[in-house]
């Protein structure tokens, strides 16, 4: 046990090193990188969101095509697959006339147990496969998390591998500043079953190594990337009511945004807080923008100076929904427009808001789904179009079972569409389909 012990020590030693230093623990929360770090740039990185918080994503683009990940009926693999804008086909994306399922293919992924995600920033490709965290209880050793980087073709992949009890930061954004990624690990206790601090790391895929640059407590108070200013990254903290202060039976949380400098690695307060359920918000560089509960003002709060302003007094002027029960903004803001959501009587409505001028305009692209009408989603954004999932694909896929015996289910699987922006502020359905057959031939085949 020694032996073992001392081993996986060495392993997160290696793998986690800055420049030789490690992130001091504090009692304050959170800790700086050592004051021995390299010299850091005069000017800061042009930072970009590579991953936005939230959920998983299943696809990832950028201004000539996305990328796709598509899991294997047979096993735990998957394929990478690209929908390429210029000829609007989905194709493997693979050097092999016949891809397979193996090594020999650059766009097979061995093993995404765990759920994988890609990445396409810094002009590269990237695959983030989840871990999952060992349960010695039921005698489990768990799975590591991987990243890995590769060429726009999947050529040249390097991959780092975490030491096991470290897992990718589950709902945190990742962000990339044109040559590395940052993103938050935390460090999993097996016999508690709980994440006890995250780190902020910034990879090196050409040393082999992720760099810790500042170390989080998130069990007094959780910390996610959701977004980048001019001069380093937004982070959201939460926390619950100290003990004993809570009267409620259920505890609601108290959040901040916190930014933190990629030239100093310090970490400093904006002023902005609220309570959950207070309001909605989205981010737009070093704006806040948001919207209070039972309230149609717009505001917009400045992450540098603190300051803030009334934009309009009510968002819902001119709207056809000037009885709304509650205005919520949603999703990231895309090409300048802010978009938001209206209740009405246990209905809702969507509207785009444009920042350069005021414009409200409904959004009506929607999609039957089991049922019920889906809005159609901007899910990546390049500089002439936006990438939207506008339907559903049913697919009969073929699987196999334990025993060798294969059998026919179904399964549904997004459909992508272009758009050009202004057909997609103004309602109109000009979407520019891909060929997908693609997702037949795989699902018949039982790949």
């Amino acid at each position: 046990m020694k032996l073992k012990l001392t081993l996986f020590l060495l392993c997160v030693c290696l793998l986690l090193s800055a420049c030789g230093t490690q992130p001091a623990s504090t009692s304050n929360n959170s800790s700086p990188a050592s004051e021995s770090s390299a010299i850091e740039p005069e000017t800061p990185p042009e930072m970009q969101i590579a991953m936005a918080a939230g959920s998983l994503p299943t696809i990832a683009g950028n201004d000539e095509g996305a990328y796709y990940i598509w899991a294997n009926g047979q096993d735990s693999s998957g394929l990478t697959l690209y929908y390429d804008y210029a000829s609007r086909q989905l194709i493997h994306l693979s050097n092999q006339v016949i891809p397979t399922n193996d090594e020999e293919n650059p766009g097979w992924i061995s093993d995404i147990f765990g759920g994988a995600a890609p990445l396409a920033v810094n002009g590269k490709f990237y695959v983030l496969k989840y871990g999952k965290a060992p349960l010695p209880k039921i005698q489990y050793e768990g799975s590591p998390s991987i990243l890995m980087e590769m060429e726009p073709n999947a050529a040249n992949r390097k991959t780092l591998t975490l030491p096991r009890g470290f897992l990718f930061k589950s709902g945190s954004g990742i962000a990339a500043d044109g040559t590395d990624l940052y993103l938050l690990l935390v460090s999993f206790d097996s016999s508690t079953l709980q994440a006890t601090t995250a780190s902020l790391c910034c990879t090196d895929f050409e040393a082999g190594k992720i760099n810790p640059l500042y170390e989080f407590d998130i069990q007094e108070k959780d910390a996610a990337i959701i977004g980048v200013s001019s001069d380093g990254l937004i982070l959201q903290r939460s926390s619950s009511p100290a003990e004993g202060q809570n009267t409620d039976s259920i505890e609601q949380l108290s959040y901040e945004i916190q930014l933190y400098s990629v030239l100093d690695h310090s970490l400093s307060d904006t002023g902005f807080s609220w309570e959950q359920s207070e309001l909605s918000f989205a981010l737009d560089g070093n704006t806040v923008y948001f919207i209070r509960s039972g309230e149609t003002a717009l505001r917009a709060y400045d992450l540098l100076n603190g300051t803030q302003k009334v934009i309009t007094e009510n968002i819902l002027e001119g709207t056809d929904s000037a009885q709304a029960d509650r205005v919520i903004l949603t999703g990231e803001v895309h090409d300048g427009h802010l978009q938001f959501a209206v209740t009405e009587q246990d209905a809702s409505k969507y509207y785009s808001y444009a920042i350069s001028d005021g414009t409200v305009l409904p959004l009506k692209l929607f999609y039957s789904y089991m049922g019920a009408e889906l809005q159609v989603r901007i899910v990546s954004e390049s500089k002439e179009y936006f990438l939207v999932n506008n339907g559903m694909k049913t697919l009969q896929r073929t699987a196999y079972g334990t025993d060798g015996s294969f059998y026919t289910m179904e399964s549904n699987e997004p459909q992508y569409a272009l758009i050009e922006k202004a057909d997609y502020w103004n309602s109109i359905p000009n979407y520019l389909a891909f060929d997908d057959s693609l997702l037949e031939e795989l699902a018949a085949s039982g790949r």
